[in-house]
C-alpha cells in the first residue's frame, strides 16, 4: 500500500469517529426520550419495587444517564455492544445474521442498479428528445417520486398475488430450513448454498431475493439514469466531443471512451451515496417483505423499546454510509489520475 493512500485511510479513520461517537449520543438520545419502560417484558404483571430494581441493575438501567452513556461507550470501542432488552443475547450475536441478510440484499440491489442505471442513463444521453428519452425518463421519475413501501406493496400484488412468479416475503421456503440445511460460512445464504452444493436452497434463495432487490433497485437506478444522462449531456457538447466525431472517431468508441469517461465522477460519487441509501432504503423494504436483515432487527427494536438492539442498528448502517463514501474517495484517482488524494 502506497504511503500516501495508508495516511488517507487513517485520516479517514480518525475523522470516523467523532462521526460515529455523535450517533451512539444521538440514538442513545432519541431512547430515553420515547416514553414506555424498556423493562416490561421482563417483569412479571405486578413487579415489586425490588425485582423491579434488581432487572435494572441486571441491564445496567440503574445508572444516570450520563453514566450509561459512557458505559456503553467504553464498551462499543471493546466491540461489546449490550446486551438486548428484547431476546437477552448480546446484540452483536443477533446482528451477525441481521447484517448478512442486510448485505445479501444490498448487493444484488447494487448490482442491479449499477447494471441497470448507468448503462439507460448513457443511452438516453445519446437519445436526447427521441421516444426512448421520454419514456424512460417518466419511468425514472415514477422511481423517484413513488414512495418505497408503496412501490414494494404494489410490487407484491402484482408478482405474488396476480402472476404467481415470485415469493410474498421470507428468505427461503419454510420448509428447507429443516429439510436442506446448509453450512453457514458467509450467512449470505445463497452463497452458502452453492458453496455446500444445495442447489434447491439456491433457487428458493434466489427467488426470494428478486422481489425486495429489484424494489430497491428501482429506485436507486431512477436516480442514477437522471444523473448518468445529465452528466453525459454536458460532457458531449463539449469541444473535443465535436473534434473527436469530426476526425472520423467511431460514435461508441467517442461515447464510451471519451464523454463517459469523463462523465464518471458525478456518477461515481452518487453511486457511493446510492449504497448508503440501498442501506437507509433496506428497513422499510424489509418491513414490507419480512426480510430478516438489521432493518427489520431496527424495527422490532423500536416496537420493543430495545435501546441497544436500536442504538447498535443505527452504527451499523452508520458505518455502511461511512465504508461507502470511503471506498468511492479511493476510486476517483483509478477514474481520473488528476484527482489526488489529499
Amino acid at each position: 500500500m502506497r504511503p500516501g493512500l495508508l495516511a488517507y485511510l487513517l485520516r479517514r479513520l480518525l475523522l470516523t469517529l467523532p462521526v460515529l461517537f455523535g450517533v451512539i449520543v444521538i440514538a442513545f438520545g432519541v431512547t430515553k426520550l420515547v416514553p414506555g419502560d424498556p423493562l416490561a417484558g421482563f417483569l412479571p404483571e405486578n413487579p415489586t419495587p425490588e425485582q423491579y430494581q434488581a432487572r435494572a441493575r441486571e441491564f445496567g438501567l440503574d445508572r444516570p444517564v450520563y453514566v450509561q452513556l459512557y458505559r456503553y461507550v467504553i464498551r462499543a470501542l471493546q466491540g461489546n455492544l449490550g446486551r438486548s432488552l428484547r431476546t437477552g443475547n448480546p446484540v452483536v450475536s443477533d446482528l451477525k445474521p441481521a447484517i448478512a441478510a442486510t448485505l445479501e440484499l444490498t448487493l444484488l440491489a447494487f448490482a442491479l442498479t449499477l447494471v441497470i442505471g448507468v448503462p439507460m442513463g448513457i443511452y438516453v444521453a445519446t437519445k436526447q428528445g427521441r421516444p426512448a428519452d421520454l419514456a424512460l425518463s417518466v419511468i425514472s421519475l415514477g422511481g423517484l417520486a413513488a414512495p418505497i413501501f408503496w412501490t414494494a406493496l404494489m410490487a407484491q400484488v402484482l408478482f405474488f398475488g396476480i402472476l404467481k412468479w415470485l415469493p410474498l416475503e421470507g428468505r427461503l421456503d419454510a420448509y428447507l430450513a429443516f429439510a436442506a440445511p446448509v453450512t453457514n460460512y458467509t450467512g449470505l445464504l445463497t452463497l452458502d448454498a452453492a458453496l455446500s452444493g444445495s442447489w434447491q436452497v439456491f433457487r428458493s434463495a434466489a427467488w426470494h431475493l428478486v422481489l425486495p432487490a429489484s424494489v430497491l433497485a428501482y429506485r436507486a437506478s431512477a436516480l442514477i439514469v437522471r444523473l448518468t444522462r445529465s452528466a453525459m449531456l454536458e460532457v458531449l457538447s463539449a469541444q473535443y466531443i465535436w473534434t473527436a466525431r469530426a476526425i472520423g472517431l467511431p460514435e461508441r468508441r467517442v461515447v464510451l471512451r471519451w464523454a463517459f469517461r469523463n462523465a464518471l465522477l458525478p456518477v461515481l460519487t452518487v453511486l457511493g451515496l446510492t449504497f448508503g441509501q440501498l442501506l437507509q432504503g433496506s428497513i422499510v423494504i424489509e418491513t414490507v417483505c419480512n426480510w430478516p436483515g438489521v432493518g427489520l432487527y431496527t424495527i422490532h427494536s423500536i416496537e420493543r423499546l430495545d435501546h441497544p438492539g436500536v442504538i447498535a442498528a443505527s452504527l451499523v448502517i452508520s458505518i455502511g454510509f461511512v465504508l461507502a463514501n470511503t471506498i468511492t474517495d479511493l476510486l476517483y484517482p483509478l477514474v481520473d489520475p488528476r484527482v489526488r488524494l489529499q
